[in-house]
């Protein structure tokens, strides 16, 4: 289940893969970059987007100096730099929140200049284990089984024990892990509302609109968040994070292809591979990312077994 972020050593293999797309009509080629290496994580992607931007948790440039920064989603030159770390990366508008490790915190920015807007500390709790943004707010579930709400100012205006994972609370109804299980209770009288049995997942759930999405060990399901109800489920090829559009979900394959499947149905839209095809035997396979600017129709995918970041734009979003 979700839990504090497993961040794996670099390795420093030579050569490394250096990866294309095949001919296809799906995407056009942007830009790429060989000098960052991404990091495993089975929380939240260390890489997301937002308008105009790529953000991204890595290790970058020559020395592989460890870092957290935004691209510019067009170009892929770095725009933003954010030097403190966190173990846990969301993006909510203009404004990207860190979670860390160790002692918990978290702290925000403002993704168009970096600037630091404030920073909150929640005593004697250890490590942000999973944290999200909804509402104007910001949820954070910590190591030691603690769930806070935070406000934009960084104010803590709710928090309670809780030995199962909270990931977020909207119009007073709480999402939480369960036994191999998603669960929403109410707020208020902390009665069951729904628990729909999902199967084992390590993966962050993604609450978009009104759809919780969630990557299970067998399966990707699409979930109805008022009901709990599954409205499709769909084998699980993924290695990585699922990026969700309002018409499509991307993903990188088991079979070395850059995925779309139709957000409503689950319906495969497209199914493009990359060449030299990924060694799935390889460690840490899990930390391919793909990550998007909607506003410019920008896909960006990571592959954690190289140092290449590449970017397209996507023909028919």
């Amino acid at each position: 289940m979700p839990g504090c972020s497993v961040i794996y050593p670099i390795l420093l293999e030579s050569p490394k893969p250096e990866y294309v797309l095949e001919t296809n009509g799906d995407y056009v080629f942007l830009w790429d970059r060989n000098d960052v290496k991404m990091e495993h994580n089975w929380g939240q992607p260390f890489m997301i987007g937002s308008p105009g931007k790529i953000v991204l948790r890595g290790w970058v440039g020559k020395n592989l100096l460890q870092k957290t920064y935004a691209l510019d989603s067009l170009s892929g030159n770095d725009v933003t730099p954010i030097t403190r770390l966190g173990c846990e990366i969301i993006v909510d508008g203009e404004y990207l929140y860190t979670g860390t490790c160790g002692q918990a915190r978290v702290i925000s920015y403002n993704i168009q200049s970096g600037e630091l807007l404030w920073e909150t500390s929640f005593p004697w709790e250890k490590s942000v284990s999973s944290l999200y943004a909804a509402e104007d707010k910001i949820f954070v579930y910590t190591s030691t089984s603690n769930f806070f709400v935070l406000n934009k100012n960084g104010e803590i205006i709710k928090n309670f024990h809780s030995t199962k994972s909270v990931y977020l609370e909207i119009n007073n109804v709480l999402y939480m892990n369960d036994v191999l299980a998603i669960r929403a209770v109410d707020a208020s009288s902390m009665q069951e509302l729904w628990r729909v049995d999902v199967g084992s997942y390590d993966t962050a759930p993604i609450v978009d609109g009104e759809t919780i999405f969630v990557t299970a060990w067998k399966n990707i399901h699409s979930i109805e968040q008022a009901t709990g109800k599954i409205t499709w489920s769909v084998p699980n090829d993924a290695v990585g994070n699922l990026y969700i559009t309002d018409r499509k979900i991307y993903y990188i394959s088991k079979d070395s292809s850059l995925v779309s499947l139709d957000r409503a149905m689950g319906n495969e839209i497209s199914r493009v591979k990359f060449l030299p095809e990924f060694d799935i035997r390889a460690p840490y396979i899990g930390g391919y990312y793909v990550a998007g600017d909607p506003s410019n129709d920008v896909i960006v995918v990571s592959f954690i077994n190289s140092n290449q970041i590449i970017a397209f734009k996507v023909v028919n979003p």
